[in-house]
C-alpha cells in the first residue's frame, strides 16, 4: 500500500482491506451523513467502499449490516454486498455500486422520470419484504408497537431502543 493513502486509510483501517490488496487510490464519496465513505480502488481487483461511522453512530453499522443481507436474501436490488465488518473500528467494507449519486448528474426530464420510476420500484420492493412486527428496524424490530396501525408509532431514543408512543387523543 502507498504511504500516501495511509494519510485516508489509517493502519487500523487498512487492516479491514483484503490482505493482499494494492491500493492504487483512494476518493473521498458524497452522501456518507452518518459516517465518513471512501472508494478505494485497487490493483488488479473490483473497488470497495470502506465506510468509518462517527462513534455516536456506530449502532447503525449493524442495521445496515442487516438491510443489506435482507436486500441479498429478497434479491432487491442493486445493493452492495458486505465483504468485511469490523464493529471495533465501526468500519465497514462493502462492494461499489456502480453509478452516480443523482446529486451529481443532470438528466433530461424523460431520464429523471425513469430514475425516480427506478428508485419507486426499489422502495416498494423493499416495502415487500415482511418482517415480524411493526416497528423500528435495527438487527430485528426494536420497538413492538400493537395492534400495528397508522396512528402507532416508534419514536427513537439516543440508545438502541425505542420508545411506543400514539398520536391519538388520551393515549
Amino acid at each position: 500500500m502507498r504511504a500516501t493513502f495511509r494519510r485516508v486509510l489509517s493502519p487500523s483501517l487498512a487492516a479491514v482491506l483484503p490482505p493482499d490488496a494494492v491500493v492504487t487510490e483512494v476518493v473521498p464519496r458524497s452522501g456518507g451523513q452518518l459516517s465518513t465513505v471512501h472508494e478505494v480502488r485497487l490493483a488488479g481487483a473490483d473497488p470497495l467502499i470502506v465506510k468509518r461511522y462517527a462513534d455516536e453512530w456506530r449502532w447503525k453499522q449493524a442495521k445496515e449490516v442487516h438491510v443489506y443481507a435482507l436486500l441479498a436474501e429478497h434479491g432487491v436490488g442493486p445493493a452492495p454486498r458486505v465483504v468485511r465488518v469490523d464493529p471495533e473500528q465501526a468500519v465497514t467494507v462493502l462492494t461499489l455500486v456502480p453509478g452516480r449519486p443523482l446529486s451529481e448528474v443532470t438528466l433530461d426530464p424523460a431520464a429523471l422520470r425513469g430514475a425516480y420510476r427506478r428508485m419507486g420500484e426499489l422502495l416498494a420492493a423493499l416495502h415487500r419484504i415482511a418482517q415480524p412486527a411493526f416497528g423500528y428496524l435495527t438487527t430485528e424490530i426494536a420497538c413492538r408497537c400493537s395492534p400495528p396501525a397508522p396512528a402507532r408509532c416508534c419514536a427513537t431514543t439516543t440508545s438502541t431502543r425505542a420508545t411506543c408512543w400514539s398520536t391519538r387523543p388520551g393515549r
